[in-house]
């Protein structure tokens, strides 16, 4: 370590080698000595300790600073991470579709919303405006959007909802729940808003010193690209590269090197000699690729394609692993086919385990159309004259208001195959509804009326929803990853979220009965190119035995339903957004790998938001999507969170504002 000494103590030790050399030569200050000769050399030398400090100080990874930190960290080949974009989902709200006794005829024909549209946030005095693209396209017909389309609950439009990222890197773009409300350029026919319900998180500005510095270190500690540490250190440096987990031999995660949870629920190694590399991060790249139906295709006869022991029907997609089908569209007959990531789903479980699942979608019921029902496509009425009609609806709006009381808001994981049906043998006169409950709570209405061909009613933020189900054509059906299969060896078969994944394109029944032989399809899908990339990077550098393979962490999609009260000087709309930018940026932003949240969790975050007043801790709903409602979610060391569905239900004294 360089000793600092000081300009003064460089001046006296100077004229102490004076005097000792000749006392007679008068060193003091004033004297000629002293200024011409003694103090120049006094600042050159303190000025060359100053810099040997600071040379001292740049040669150490714990004190350096700025560029002489890169330098450092060249070393290592670790480099400073560039800034990152900010990223989230933004609703597209369809023309018309909010007002009341709207019918199909008055929706758009078609909507058709390109990948890198621009919308953006409204300038204020305080900041700029910031523009953000679409990621991947959408379009829907009028049947789509009349069957298909979700509806917002705050605005009670019907709404696309696509993946955004802003245009401009940095942490400026990690914006609060509903600040993305503009198109920035181009406007889309159909279209007549723009909302973001979560908070757009992720962006980040260029890597600082603290952040560098534990890389580099980690660098140094896992030199070798053989060690977990090197792995780890080779991967966190990646652009795009959010977060990473290594498993090796041993590790209860590693089953496709045979290992798996025996019948006493103890891991059982496998044959070793395997390394997973989970990496969370995306780069999506949309492909779009022709498929000629053929004979043997309909027939489902020696298909490749077939996945678990489907017979057919399914595709395998050429680019893995599969993020999303943008669209899938014939060319003999323009049909767009309907995916079921636009439907919402009812779960039947019996504890953790997913049974079975029900396509469905909820139309806000409107009461103040009283001349005809509107939604006689999805449930064919036998009537015909239009003042029975009229009467009819007149008396279901009347049974709908008086049992809206007696029903619960439904939640997101009821178990729908547990569900008491009401007996109705004790009624003198067959009631209008039969209620369908479970645990003593009401949450779906069956309509007994021959009339009304079994219409189904529930109650979603203390409003009435007709609850349609519905068949999608197709769903993505993504091959299973290590945890959903652990009890099994997986050797040589545990690939899942892997350039080797075989991640499939799933027909229907319904979906079935549209293709035509000799037919072209058009599949447009998105895929996660960072998976591939970093894969082709290990293979270039890794010795030539060694099996490492890249994967994509598992996204754990989780659904919350709070409900609070509100201080009476306090918007309601202003409030659901902060509480929705804060959750989501928590859960989505602070939450790592193999992280653990709690319903307590959430409550403490709501309660210390200005404004509200209370918050029903017995009430928090927390739960993964189609799971139990549970205290508290703990994921493995390859799963990370993501915020799904979140649902406010605010009142403000006494009055419900949601």
């Amino acid at each position: 370590m360089i000793k600092q000494r000081t300009y003064d103590e460089i001046v006296q030790s100077i004229r102490n080698n004076i005097y000792e050399r000749d006392p007679r030569v008068d060193s003091k200050a004033g004297t000629f000595v002293s200024d011409v000769l003694v103090q120049p050399q006094a600042d050159e030398l303190a000025a060359a300790y100053i810099d040997m400090k600071i040379m001292e100080i740049n040669q150490s990874i714990l004190t350096a600073t700025g560029y002489d930190l890169d330098r450092l960290g060249m070393n290592y080949f670790t480099y400073r991470h560039a800034g990152t974009k900010a990223s989230g989902r933004v609703r597209f709200f369809i023309k018309n579709s909010n007002k009341y006794g709207v019918t199909k005829d008055a929706f758009p024909e078609e909507v058709s919303i390109p990948e890198g549209l621009e919308v953006a946030t409204a300038a204020t005095a305080t900041s700029d405006q910031l523009v953000f693209k679409t990621l991947s396209s959408a379009y829907m017909t009028q049947q789509q959007m009349w069957d298909m389309a979700n509806t917002d609950e705050s605005t009670g439009y019907r709404y696309i909802e696509l993946p955004i990222e802003c245009e401009a890197v940095g942490s400026a773009g990690n914006v609060e729940a509903g600040e993305v409300s503009a198109f920035y350029s181009d406007t889309v026919e159909g279209i007549v808003a723009v909302y973001n319900s979560l908070a757009l998180t992720g962006g980040s500005d260029n890597e600082d010193d603290n952040s560098l510095r534990m890389r580099i270190m980690l660098s140094v500690l896992g030199a070798s690209i053989c060690t977990k540490n090197g792995y780890l250190k080779w991967v966190i440096q990646k652009d795009n590269v959010n977060d990473a987990f290594v498993v090796g031999a041993g590790d209860y995660l590693m089953y496709r090197d045979g290992g798996y949870i025996n019948a006493a629920g103890s891991y059982t190694y496998g044959l070793g000699g395997m390394v997973d590399i989970w990496v969370r991060g995306e780069l999506p790249i949309t492909y779009t690729n022709q498929f000629t139906v053929t004979t043997s295709y309909k027939t489902g006869i020696g298909q490749e394609g077939d996945y678990e022991g489907v017979p057919c029907h399914d595709l395998v997609l050429d680019f893995q692993p599969v993020l999303q089908i943008v669209s899938i569209k014939s060319a003999n007959t323009g049909y767009a086919f309907e995916n079921a990531e636009n439907f919402e789903i009812e779960y039947g479980y019996s504890g953790t385990s997913t049974l079975e699942k029900t396509y469905y979608k909820d139309v806000l019921w409107d009461f103040s159309v009283t001349e005809k029902f509107t939604d006689t496509e999805y449930y064919p009425m036998d009537v015909v004259d239009d003042t029975e009609v009229e009467v009819l609806r007149k008396q279901v709006n009347a049974e709908l208001l008086r049992l809206m009381d007696e029903m619960t808001n439904v939640s997101f994981n009821l178990n729908w195959k547990t569900m008491y049906y009401e007996d109705i043998s004790s009624y003198d006169v067959t009631p209008m509804f039969r209620k369908v409950s479970y645990n003593g709570n009401c949450y779906k209405l069956i309509a007994l009326d021959k009339r009304l061909n079994g219409r189904m009613f529930v109650k979603k933020n203390n409003r009435i929803y007709l609850r349609v189900y519905q068949n999608p054509d197709f769903v993505l059906i993504n091959m299973p990853y290590s945890d959903e299969q652990k009890t099994i060896s997986q050797k040589g078969n545990d690939i899942g979220g892997s350039v080797y994944s075989k991640d499939v394109i799933h027909f229907t029944d319904t979906g079935k009965e549209k293709i035509q032989d000799g037919d072209m399809l058009q599949i447009t899908y998105t895929t996660n190119a960072l998976i591939s990339t970093l894969q082709n990077e290990m293979n270039a550098m890794r010795i030539l035995t060694a099996d490492i393979l890249i994967r994509q962490a598992k996204k754990v999609d989780i659904q919350i339903i709070v409900n609070l009260n509100i201080e009476s000087t306090y918007d309601s709309t202003t409030i659901k957004n902060t509480i929705a930018t804060a959750l989501s940026t928590y859960i989505n932003s602070m939450k790592r790998l193999g992280g653990r949240i709690e319903d307590s969790e959430i409550v403490t975050i709501i309660r210390s938001l200005s404004g509200v007043d209370h918050v029903d801790i017995e009430n928090v709903t927390l739960c993964k999507v189609g799971g139990a409602d549970v205290n508290e979610i703990i994921l493995d060391d390859n799963e990370y969170f993501n915020l799904y569905t979140l649902s406010l239900n605010v009142t403000s004294g006494s009055t419900v504002e949601s």
